[in-house]
């Protein structure tokens, strides 16, 4: 496949992000993940995995509104089975407290992904937390399931919400190759 110049510098600005959020360095990769998005990317993947990224790094930080908007603006676009988006989509509801919506998400997940031990772990628990009409505080874990990280997206503080996201396509900053 081939990248439009200002692909590639999102893609190394991908890379760069990834390398803070690894590190521990959240805040300053969901800057270097919002800088990347200010470039014209015409790769939807590219595009995709930034917002995927930046949503989980907004996840670490507990901050789920603006995690929500970035997996949101991921499964309206062409992409609506993009697992990981549906994923955090699901961990943002539940830390919202809106369980209903994250065992959509997670049911959408499971279905695109049933082996996923991590997300069949928090379906049980958003599952429980409804049959018991309880509203539980999301517990301060790092992660839900069987202690696995959550993957980057490799190849290929701001909120970016789905208005900006419009109105950046509006006006042809980004395009989507299939």
């Amino acid at each position: 496949m081939r990248y439009h110049n200002e692909d590639s510098d999102a893609i190394q600005l991908l890379a760069v992000a990834n390398k803070c959020i690894r590190n521990a360095n959240i805040i300053q990769s969901i800057e270097v993940y919002s800088d990347a998005l200010k470039l014209e990317i015409r790769n939807s993947q590219v595009l995709y995995n930034i917002l995927a990224n930046r949503a989980l790094a907004f996840l670490k930080l507990r901050k789920y509104k603006p995690a929500l908007r970035d997996c949101l603006s991921i499964l309206r676009s062409t992409n609506k089975n993009h697992v990981k988006a549906l994923y955090r989509a699901a961990k943002a509801y539940k830390g919202l407290r809106q369980w209903k919506k994250a065992k959509e998400m997670l049911l959408r997940a499971i279905q695109l992904d049933s082996k996923n031990h991590t997300m069949q772990v928090l379906l049980n628990r958003v599952n429980t937390v409804i049959a018991n009409n309880k509203k539980l505080i999301p517990d301060d874990s790092k992660e839900d399931g069987d202690g696995e990280e959550e993957e980057l997206n490799e190849d290929s503080s701001e909120e970016f919400s789905t208005a900006e996201f419009n109105s950046l396509w509006e006006a042809g900053k980004v395009c989507i190759e299939e």
